[in-house]
C-alpha cells in the first residue's frame, strides 16, 4: 500500500474533551503502523487553561515525553507552544530537522503574528529569510498567516 501518513499524536483534542493519552500505547501504535506513518508528533502536553500561553513545565513535560519516545526507538516531531521558553525552541532547531510549533488555536492574528514574527525572524530563519529547519503549524487555519511566514506544512481540524 503506498500511503504517506503525518499523525497527530491528539493531545490537543483528548484534552479538550478531558481525557488523556498514555504514552505508551501512543508508542505501540506507531511502531505497529510504522508501514504507513511518515511523521507522527510527540505527544505534547497541553498548558490547563487552554487560552493560555505555554509555560516552562509544560515545555519540560513536553521535551520528557519526546525522550521517551526516542529512548523506544522513535523519531517523533517535537512540538514547541507559544509561551514557552524560546531556549526549547533553540534546542529544537540545534537538535531537529523538523518542528511542530503549536498552542495557536484560540489565539488571535494579533496575539500570533507578533510571536511568529520572532520566531521565524530570530530563530528559525537565517540572514536571507530561509528557513533552517522545517516547521509545521498545528491548527493554523488564517490564510494571512500561512501565506506570511516560510511553513512547511500545516493543519487544522477546521476548514
Amino acid at each position: 500500500m503506498n500511503v504517506d501518513v503525518f499523525l497527530d499524536s491528539g493531545a490537543f483534542s483528548a484534552w479538550t474533551r478531558g481525557m488523556e493519552i498514555d504514552i505508551q500505547k501512543y508508542i505501540e501504535f506507531i511502531k505497529q503502523n510504522q508501514d504507513v506513518i511518515t511523521v507522527y508528533a510527540n505527544l505534547d502536553v497541553i498548558s490547563k487553561d487552554r487560552f493560555s500561553m505555554g509555560t516552562k513545565e509544560s515545555a519540560e513535560k513536553t521535551l520528557r515525553n519526546q525522550k521517551i519516545m526516542e529512548e523506544a526507538g522513535l523519531s517523533p516531531l517535537p512540538v514547541f507552544h507559544i509561551g514557552e521558553p524560546f531556549e526549547y525552541l533553540e534546542y529544537y532547531i540545534n537538535h531537529y530537522n523538523y518542528i511542530g510549533l503549536g498552542g495557536m488555536v484560540g489565539k488571535s492574528k494579533q496575539t500570533l503574528s507578533p510571536w511568529l514574527d520572532v520566531v521565524f525572524g530570530k530563530y528559525v530563519c537565517d540572514g536571507k529569510g530561509y528557513p533552517k529547519v522545517k516547521i509545521h503549524g498545528f491548527g493554523l487555519t488564517s490564510v494571512s498567516l500561512m501565506v506570511k511566514y516560510p511553513w512547511y506544512s500545516v493543519d487544522s481540524a477546521a476548514w
